[in-house]
């Protein structure tokens, strides 16, 4: 479990290094209604419609490990982390369907999430809250 987290703070280092912050955001974050697909005291996850919960079979915090836990039903390419105003801060190369993501990376704000999933055209953008 430690090997993957260093794994992900290693790619997460390494993309940081090697991408264009100027980029714009593949995919905006819609100002409809927001639904919760993690509600806590310390954080929110909130997704746009239901519909975009289907591609989540799991999604928890876990509070005593202070992460982020996600199981996809699609294979998940890369996940792109962006600051409230849009600019870049991580691009995480996954290949995965189970995503753990520690709190250390983000400090209170807002942050958009955008899964890339394998088969699917559209990425799924996601809004975290962290009070």
């Amino acid at each position: 479990m430690n090997y993957i987290i260093t794994l992900i703070i290693f790619f997460a280092s390494f993309n940081l290094f090697n991408t264009h912050f100027s980029e714009p955001a593949s995919v905006d974050f819609y100002l409809g209604e927001k639904v919760a697909l993690i509600d806590n005291k310390q954080l929110s996850l909130l997704i746009d419609s239901d519909e975009m919960e289907n591609y989540f079979a799991e999604a928890i915090f876990d509070v005593e490990k202070e992460e982020l836990r996600f199981i996809t039903r699609e294979k998940v390419n890369k996940i792109t982390i962006r600051e409230g105003d849009k600019e870049k801060i991580y691009m995480l190369p996954v290949k995965s369907h189970k995503i753990k993501l520690g709190m250390s990376m983000f400090a209170t704000g807002n942050y958009e999430l955008i899964f890339e999933l394998q088969g699917i055209e559209k990425d799924i953008s996601t809004l975290l809250e962290v009070f």
